[in-house]
């Protein structure tokens, strides 16, 4: 798994930094809805509350996506090769995934839809037919990724490191050499 951060992964990389960094800060500037449905937009207020909820996540992501480009960069500064340090790290970015639910439970998403409800209606075009033709659509991509999921998980099946015999022979090459012979 070790993929090499060059190209489009560097890349990314860069933009995905970037991302997370610039929302950690407009997480300080956005307002919210109180308790008694007026919109707080008191600065003081509004940070205080992120601080109180998921600004240590975010800092976590923010500062594991900063470390790691550091690191890379260290490492092939110093052609040093210590790649424990730097996988660590981007474990670390799971917690990513842990802030994009926390986008979809905070609603986030949810004024997005409502913004591209209204653009759509605007357009002329009808809301529902919209709305089960991107419901298919997430059936049809939930059915390819558990597909490349099980596809996976076969791979790491047929490859892994148990499935040779002490001969250097395992059932696959044999049942690849069963169909040769036919």
């Amino acid at each position: 798994w070790e993929v090499k951060t060059e190209g489009f992964i560097l890349a990314f990389s860069w933009v995905s930094a970037l991302f997370w960094l610039v929302d950690l800060i407009m997480n300080f500037l956005t307002g919210y809805t109180g308790p008694d449905g007026v919109i707080v937009t008191s600065l003081r207020r509004i940070s205080r509350r992120y601080i109180m909820s998921w600004f240590l996540p975010d800092l976590l992501v923010v500062s594991s996506d900063w470390v790691s480009l550091l690191l890379y960069y260290l490492s092939v500064v110093n052609h040093n090769g210590n790649t424990m340090l730097i996988r660590v790290v981007r474990l670390l970015k799971v917690t990513r995934f842990v802030r994009i639910v926390s986008m979809v439970r905070s609603g986030r998403l949810a004024q997005v839809q409502y913004v591209l409800e209204r653009k759509v209606r605007s357009i002329g075009l009808n809301v529902a037919t919209i709305r089960f033709t991107l419901g298919l659509a997430k059936l049809v991509f939930l059915i390819l990724w558990l597909n490349h999921l099980g596809g996976c998980l076969w791979w790491v099946f047929v490859t892994g490191a148990h499935s040779s015999s002490d001969t250097g022979a395992s059932w696959h090459a044999d049942i690849a050499d069963q169909y040769e012979t036919m």
